[in-house]
């Protein structure tokens, strides 16, 4: 499943240090670079995600496959921030990201929701689409369409709403799964 990641406009700002082997990094004050954030601006692909059970035996957070320090390292969340995010006793899931990569930034409303069926509209690109525009930012994630460039078709896409220091972490490979209290029914089927 492809995911694509929309940076909230909040500050610390995101912003690429423009070289050839890129690095990313976040500021709190504006600069000449435009920085990511209000963008699609990033994107990944998702094959498994897993229940994170709380464990009473350990007082501590884990997985199937993942013991609470792996998981803290690879979410890269400390032991207070996996405790205050994640509730205790109702279910909360690890979303492992592959293939990550940065795209050419895109705006929401370069987006289709999908509502069901409908009369086809053409895009300001001149791609024909049936489904209207993305008009907001989802609050967690949402489905919606985007046009794949590379492949030149529409596809299905998972839009997860994040912030800048998880993004840079992402992007700089430090991590590799986002921890969610709440998922699409497309992330479900992928639970192992």
């Amino acid at each position: 499943m492809r995911i694509l990641f929309n940076l909230v406009k909040a500050k610390p700002y995101l912003i690429s240090n423009g070289i050839e082997r890129e690095h990313y990094d976040t500021t709190n004050r504006l600069i000449k670079l435009k920085p990511l954030n209000g963008t699609i601006c990033a994107t990944a692909e998702c094959n498994k995600v897993e229940e994170i059970h709380w464990n009473e035996d350990f007082y501590a957070y884990s997985t199937k496959e993942l013991r609470v320090s792996e998981l803290r390292k690879r979410a890269c969340l400390s032991a207070e921030q996996l405790y205050d995010y994640l509730p205790k006793y109702s279910k909360s899931y690890a979303i492992y990201l592959e293939s990550v990569k940065k795209i050419e930034p895109i705006e929401i409303s370069d987006l289709r929701k999908d509502f069901g069926g409908g009369m086809g509209v053409m895009d300001k690109s001149g791609h024909y689409c049936r489904f209207p525009t993305l008009t907001k930012a989802p609050q967690n994630m949402c489905y919606a369409w985007w046009f794949n460039e590379d492949r030149k078709f529409w596809e299905p896409v998972i839009v997860i709403s994040i912030h800048a220091e998880p993004l840079c972490n992402i992007l700089n490979g430090i991590k590799d799964i986002e921890t969610r209290r709440e998922i699409v029914n497309g992330l479900k089927e992928l639970i192992k």
